[in-house]
Formats: structure tokens, sequence, C-alpha cells
């Protein structure tokens, strides 16, 4: 998940650093005003923070939603395991008020049959 995170983040502040140099450049070729007012180490920090701000944003975004994604798959991994225990219990007792022996290799094809079934 950090992995693509990071991927994500430096994606984007490659894209964000393109603009903001070009930015940076025409303001140089083309304003007097802009070359007086500012020094070499405010127009770095203008080139450079916009890309900064892109990846922490990004890649911060990226692995939220990785979290969020592993989160609801564990979730749902859990309520297919209550699931298929209470599918089997009632089997179970189905079997037992029937009076038939219960065959658990038998009932857990069956368990399948009736997941797939439902598309669980």
């Amino acid at each position: 998940a950090t992995s693509a995170a990071t991927m994500d983040g430096a994606l984007s502040g490659l894209l964000t650093l393109i603009p903001s140099t070009a930015a940076v450049y025409t303001a140089m070729q083309n304003s007097p005003t802009f070359v007086r007012s500012t020094n070499w180490q405010s127009r770095t920090a203008l080139v450079i923070m916009p890309p900064f701000f892109m990846y922490a944003l990004s890649s911060e975004m990226k692995l939220n939603h990785k979290m969020r994604e592993m989160a609801s798959e564990a979730e749902h991994s859990r309520e297919v395991s209550e699931w298929a225990e209470k599918q089997q219990k009632q089997e179970q007792s189905d079997d037992s008020s029937s009076g038939r022996s219960s065959n658990t290799g038998n009932g857990n094809n069956t368990l399948k049959r009736k997941a797939s079934a439902k598309g669980v």
C-alpha cells in the first residue's frame, strides 16, 4: 500500500513541477518587478513547494483509500464467515430435527453451493 501511495504521490509531484517551473520562468522573463522583488530562495520555493504539497496530498489520499479498502475487505470476510457459520448451524439443526445424520463433507458441499448461488 505504501509503495503505491509513494508512486502516486511522485507522479502528482512531477506533474505539478512542470507548470510551477514554467510559471516562475515566465515571470522571470517577462516581469522586472518579479525579478526585483524576489531572490533565488523565494523563486526556488515557488518552484518546489507546489510539487511537495501535491506529493504529500496525493500519497496521503492514496494511502487512506487503500486502508479503507483493506478494512472493507476484512469486514466482508468476517461477515461471510459469520454467514457460513449461521448456515451450517441452521443446516445441522434442520438435520437433527428431521432425524437424519449430518455428513460434514456433504454439508460443506451444500454450503458452498448455497453460497455460490447467493453470490457470496
